[in-house]
């Protein structure tokens, strides 16, 4: 057989397993138990990357965030992960403040973000108060709401923050991409293989029937803007049951709504095309439930410099217009 009919029938077995692979691929997702597509390395760019960013502890609760022993390394004073913020002599008739939210909130990511801006400016203002910070990068509401529920409850706060939407574009329900992809690498690989991976496990357990001993369950099918509202929704009611004011922030993004900058900025616009799928849906609903989720997209309509940093993050005159807001909501309340 000459050279041309070997590499012809190499190419013609290529073909055919790729497409076996394919085909067991695309069973293994419907399980929510697929394998990296044809090679797998067992190797997670999540994983590494959250342990980059300082994501050392993962919560079978809501998920990741960094352990009190990372907060306080980084001089933060926290307990059970959740990072205060107070003043000199804290009492009992201190305002409590709990905020969750994504990377926009996390203080440890960005030590100028709003809720530190809040906190100096409560302080200037001479307010005595204790800011909980329970935001970690990443999250999406339904974390942010069994932060609620699990930490944020006890806290008893007078005000509870939740400022998000920006991470509901890429949703995975009640964990975000990092701990989806922690859960699938976790899983027994001791039934795959190096190449082939999903047709090779397909086989042991599909076909000849031997069950993994433990898999992920399909989540729920909801829209991104649905599941969004659900959440706030429960919030809202959490609040109302406990006595405290919920403050439900549909953050700015730079693309939505009327602020342009300067010159234009370079950023990933994939996520732009994920918010505008969905962020109109979530204005309506502030419009119509405004006791609910409270629209901050038009928040920058009427500056002139520079607010992003990128797609979502706000560099420090962003931030401190995003505190004066805050602090603007919150003071009606306080004595």
């Amino acid at each position: 057989m000459n050279k041309k009919g070997v590499v012809f029938q190499i190419l013609i077995a290529l073909f055919l397993l790729t497409i076996i692979e394919t085909i067991s691929f695309l069973q293994l997702n419907k399980r929510g138990r697929h394998f990296p597509f044809l090679i797998n390395f067992h190797h997670s760019k999540e994983i590494e990357d959250s342990k980059e960013i300082g994501f050392d502890e993962i919560n079978p609760f809501w998920g990741w965030n960094m352990s009190d022993d990372v907060l306080q390394k980084n001089g933060y004073n926290s307990k059970n992960a959740v990072i205060s913020l107070s003043t000199n002599n804290p009492s009992d008739s201190t305002l409590r403040i709990f905020i969750t939210g994504g990377s926009t909130s996390d203080i440890v990511l960005d030590k100028n973000n709003w809720p530190i801006l809040l906190h100096r400016l409560l302080s200037k203002k001479n307010i005595p108060h204790t800011i909980y910070v329970a935001a970690v990068g990443g999250f999406n509401s339904a974390q942010e709401y069994l932060r609620l529920i699990e930490q944020g409850l006890e806290l008893k706060p007078h005000f509870y923050i939740s400022y998000s939407g920006a991470n509901e574009a890429r949703d995975f329900g009640f964990i975000t991409e990092y701990e989806n992809d922690f859960y699938i690498q976790s899983l027994d690989r001791s039934e795959t293989s190096f190449f082939l991976p999903n047709t090779i496990y397909f086989i042991k357990t599909f076909l000849l029937d031997k069950k993994p001993s433990l898999s992920l369950a399909p989540l729920p099918k909801l829209k991104t803007a649905e599941r969004f509202q659900k959440n706030t929704k429960l919030m809202y009611a959490a609040s109302k049951q406990f006595g405290f004011k919920y403050i439900g922030i549909l953050q700015p993004l730079n693309g939505i709504a009327n602020y342009r900058p300067p010159e234009p900025q370079s950023f990933d616009t994939t996520y732009l095309m994920d918010y505008r799928k969905y962020y109109p849906s979530m204005q309506k609903f502030s419009k119509e439930n405004p006791e609910i989720l409270y629209d901050l997209t038009s928040i920058f309509d009427s500056s002139s410099g520079y607010i992003y940093i990128d797609d979502c993050h706000l560099n420090q005159i962003g931030n401190q217009i995003v505190a004066e807001e805050m602090f603007k909501l919150i003071k009606p309340s306080v004595k």
